[in-house]
């Protein structure tokens, strides 16, 4: 009981630290957004500029002008709900790290290259690993040889056994003042003959306990296997995302400062502008998404495959 009771708090020390990595990528995505949030609020103040600019030339119309601030107005909405979450999100991280959440504390923001790599380790190894590793299947595995040792006491009790029965003592006799040692011992042999069938149901009961324990196992080593498929190609789904975010986010900026250029010059229009800036805006939120989404694969994976630890630092560091 006792080793799968530690087998247990360890599966709950590895979930309180996965509970406290998701916190944080969630603060970090949320930051990262509303960075890039910013920067819209920046570029869109310059669309509205331009457009001012070209009104004022006699080159645009005022429909291009309130094109315009109609975005930037959209822009600072966003910028101002993104503000307003950060903090619910931060009282968030506060508490899954354990502190109140009103507690003033800064966050340090990881280097914007993340170290994608492929995994090197086949999944089948990664399986192999957390059936190995996991808390939670040696804590089950606990239970069932608890189970048999619970029915191996069961029967004992119905066998034969051999009982010893030693006795020292002195008899003092009153008047005499003499005294007497007395020692017995005695080796009986008790034999059970009939118990009113309890050693029968308990044994009964015994045995359904170590199926159920047995049962429990080898739904908990299906999911695993499951869980660490599902992690594993998550992780690489994940990877390729990063690569694919960082080229949409490169074309979609060379493709806005093209359009601004080309308004500014005359020779482009205030929705090419604007649809270039939409999706600019677009690439910001899934280069962000892609990054937060790495490295909460990465430790979900580290998680079930059962090298996360609160000294691991993010624990699947070894894993890819």
């Amino acid at each position: 009981v006792l080793i799968a009771a530690d087998w247990s708090h360890n599966a709950a020390i590895q979930d309180v630290v996965l509970s406290g990595e998701q916190a944080y990528y969630g603060y970090l995505f949320t930051k990262a957004l509303l960075d890039a949030e910013r920067a819209t609020v920046t570029e869109r103040q310059a669309n509205l500029d331009a457009a001012n600019a070209r009104r004022q030339a006699g080159v645009a119309t005022i429909a291009d002008v309130l094109q315009a601030k109609t975005a930037l107005s959209q822009a600072h909405l966003a910028l101002e709900t993104s503000e307003g979450q950060i903090q619910t999100i931060k009282g968030v991280l506060a508490t899954a790290v354990g502190l109140p959440a009103n507690t003033t504390f800064e966050v340090e923001v990881p280097a914007d290259d993340v170290p994608v790599q492929e995994l090197s380790d086949e999944v089948d190894r990664l399986i192999e690993e957390a059936q190995a590793k996991r808390p939670d299947l040696a804590a089950a595995r606990s239970r069932v040889l608890e189970a048999q040792a619970k029915i191996r006491n069961v029967r004992s009790q119905g066998l034969p056994s051999l009982v010893t029965n030693w006795n020292a003592g002195i008899v003092s006799y009153t008047g005499s003042g003499s005294t007497q040692e007395t020692y017995t011992g005695a080796l009986l042999l008790r034999v059970p003959i009939f118990n009113g069938l309890a050693l029968q149901y308990d044994l009964l009961q015994a045995g359904a306990e170590e199926d159920l324990a047995r049962a429990n196992l080898d739904r908990l080593h299906q999911d695993v296997i499951s869980q660490v498929w599902i992690g594993y190609y998550n992780l690489k789904t994940a990877a390729r995302r990063i690569e694919t975010s960082r080229d949409l986010l490169e074309s979609a900026t060379q493709s806005y400062d093209v359009a601004l250029g080309r308004y500014k010059a005359g020779v482009g229009s205030i929705l090419d502008l604007l649809t270039s800036q939409s999706v600019l805006d677009n690439a910001r939120a899934q280069t962000a998404q892609a990054r937060a989404d790495w490295h909460l694969s990465l430790a979900q994976l580290a998680h079930d495959t059962g090298t996360l630890t609160a000294s691991s630092g993010g624990g699947a560091g070894d894993t890819p």
